[in-house]
C-alpha cells in the first residue's frame, strides 16, 4: 500500500502492470472493435502526423480500413481532422468536437500572439493586434464555408480573396 492511501486520501493502490492493463483497454488495443466502434476509438484522438497515421492507429482499435476512416471523414463527417493542442492533426469524432477544440482557442491578446508568433512581425507591420486579425479570419472562414466544402488547398484560396478585401476595401 502506497503512503499517500494509508493516509486516507482515496487513491487506490496499483501496481505498473494494472496500469498498463488499464490504459491499454481504454485505447481499444486489447480487443478490437468492430467496424461499427470506428466512433468509438476515435475518442483516443489519434494523431494523424505523419499523414496516414491517424487510420492505422484506428484500424487497430477497429476493424476498419484506412479508405473507411477516409469515407468517414469526407462522405459521413461522422469524424474528422483537428490541430491537437501540440499543433499536430488528430481524428476526433464530429460529436465531441467541442471536447477537443474549446481548451484550444485563445482568449486574450497574448494567447493569440503566443500562437501567431510567426505571423507577428505582418500583423504589427499591418498596425492591427492579434486578436483582431483573427477575429477578421475566423469571420471570413465562415463566410467561405457557408453551404459548401472545401479542401485546405479551397478555403486558402477562398480566405485569400476575402482577406484582400478586407485589408484593402478599395480593391
Amino acid at each position: 500500500m502506497t503512503s499517500r492511501a494509508r493516509r486516507g486520501t482515496g487513491a487506490v493502490p496499483v501496481d505498473r502492470h494494472q496500469v498498463v492493463a488499464f490504459r491499454l483497454a481504454r485505447h481499444h488495443l486489447t480487443k478490437r472493435l468492430d467496424a461499427g466502434g470506428l466512433r468509438t476509438a476515435a475518442a483516443t484522438a489519434p494523431q494523424n502526423t505523419p499523414p496516414g497515421s491517424a487510420p492505422l492507429a484506428l484500424w487497430a482499435r477497429a476493424d476498419v480500413s484506412g479508405a473507411q476512416v477516409d469515407q468517414t471523414i469526407a462522405n459521413e463527417r461522422s469524424l474528422l481532422q483537428v490541430w491537437s493542442l501540440r499543433g499536430s492533426p488528430c481524428i476526433v469524432a464530429t460529436q465531441e468536437l467541442p471536447l477537443f477544440t474549446t481548451g484550444l482557442r485563445p482568449d486574450d491578446e497574448a494567447s493569440w500572439r503566443a500562437v501567431l508568433v510567426g505571423f507577428l512581425p505582418v500583423i504589427d507591420h499591418l498596425g492591427r493586434t492579434a486578436t483582431e486579425v483573427m477575429k477578421l479570419v475566423i469571420d471570413a472562414t465562415h463566410d467561405a464555408l457557408d453551404g459548401v466544402v472545401l479542401t485546405k488547398r479551397e478555403l486558402g484560396t477562398a480566405l485569400g480573396r476575402r482577406m484582400v478585401l478586407t485589408w484593402n476595401p478599395s480593391t
